[in-house]
C-alpha cells in the first residue's frame, strides 16, 4: 500500500547508506556522478554543510522531482508550501545527493535532469544549497539566497518512512 502511493505521487523509495554519508563522502564513492569530479566549492574548509550534514542509513522516501508550484517562488513561499504537509520535510544535501546519485546507477536515469531543488542545507553565507541539472554532466551542487525566485529552482521534499 505505501509502495503505492509513493510510485503514484512521484516519490522513489530507497535504502540510505551503510553508514552515515556527509555529501562529500558522497562524491568519493562516484565522483563520475557529479559535476564537479573534485574541488568545487562545496569542498572550502568554510562549507560545513558538505561535511557535517549527513544522510542516515535508514529508508529514504524522496520525491522524484520537485514539490508542486514551487518554482519561482522564494526560500519562505517554499517552505510556506510544505508546511500544509505534516508527513514531508526538507531533505538536507546529502540525502537529496544519495538519491540522485542511487537512482542513477540502479535505474540509469537522472533526477532533477534540467532543474534545481533547493535543500534544507546552508552555505557559509546562509544561501540554500540547492542540487539538480544532473543531465548536465552530472549532480550540480549550487547555492541561491532565500530571495531569489528562478524558474528552474524549485523545493526538494522528502517523507520519513514510520515503521
Amino acid at each position: 500500500k505505501v509502495i503505492r502511493w509513493l510510485r503514484e505521487n512521484g516519490f522513489v523509495l530507497m535504502a540510505g547508506p551503510p553508514k552515515p554519508l556527509s555529501l562529500l563522502e558522497i562524491r568519493d564513492i562516484n565522483a563520475q556522478l557529479f559535476y564537479s569530479k573534485e574541488g568545487g566549492w562545496y569542498a572550502n574548509e568554510r562549507e560545513r554543510f558538505s561535511r557535517d550534514d549527513k544522510v542516515a542509513p535508514e529508508w529514504l522516501m524522496l520525491r522524484k522531482g520537485i514539490f508542486p508550484d514551487s518554482m519561482r517562488k522564494n526560500w519562505d513561499e517554499q517552505r510556506a508550501l510544505l508546511s500544509e504537509f505534516e508527513a514531508e520535510y526538507i531533505p538536507n544535501a546529502p540525502e537529496v545527493a544519495w538519491g540522485i546519485t542511487t537512482y542513477k546507477e540502479v535505474r540509469n536515469v537522472w533526477l532533477l535532469p534540467d532543474i534545481y531543488a533547493r535543500t534544507s542545507s546552508a552555505d557559509s553565507g546562509g544561501g540554500r544549497v540547492c542540487l539538480g541539472d544532473s543531465a548536465g554532466g552530472g549532480v550540480d551542487v549550487n547555492h541561491s539566497w532565500g530571495g531569489v525566485r528562478v524558474s528552474v529552482l524549485g523545493l526538494s521534499s522528502a517523507r520519513k518512512l514510520e515503521i
